[in-house]
């Protein structure tokens, strides 16, 4: 497996590609196909990113693809038509306030914020 910094991640973070949904709490879970795909083309090392991702699904089995999505659109204020960039800023600022107000998961040796470890694991199902 290859072994790829944090930092590293963040930094892909801000050169993905764009996304969109509307009204999140009528949304189906169908209706999150959208944002993961959005998230996941964040990702430039796609591989790395779902590495961290199925290690966090197999520490947190509880997790589960349309919640964790619904909870990102919320927490990200996501929208349909949202760009690119928007979305990457908005998942850079949720995951300092993680680390701020210690919201964090371990995953094997890392302390990860809880935002990016679920976007890693939607990166992985998507």
């Amino acid at each position: 497996m290859k072994t790829i910094s944090r930092r590293t991640v963040l930094r892909h973070l801000t050169t993905g590609l764009g996304v969109s949904a509307i009204g999140l709490a009528a949304c189906r879970p169908s209706d999150f196909a959208e944002l993961i795909d959005a998230l996941a083309a964040l990702a430039t090392d796609r591989e790395a990113a779902s590495a961290i991702g199925r290690a966090f699904l197999d520490e947190y089995p509880g997790e589960r693809r349309d919640p964790m999505a619904q909870r990102l659109a919320l927490e990200l204020d996501w929208r349909t038509g949202m760009p690119a960039a928007d979305l990457a800023s908005a998942l850079l600022l949720r995951i300092e306030r993680d680390f701020r107000d210690a919201r964090t998961v371990r995953v094997n040796a890392w302390i990860l914020s809880q935002t990016e470890a679920r976007w890693a694991a939607l990166t992985k199902l998507a």
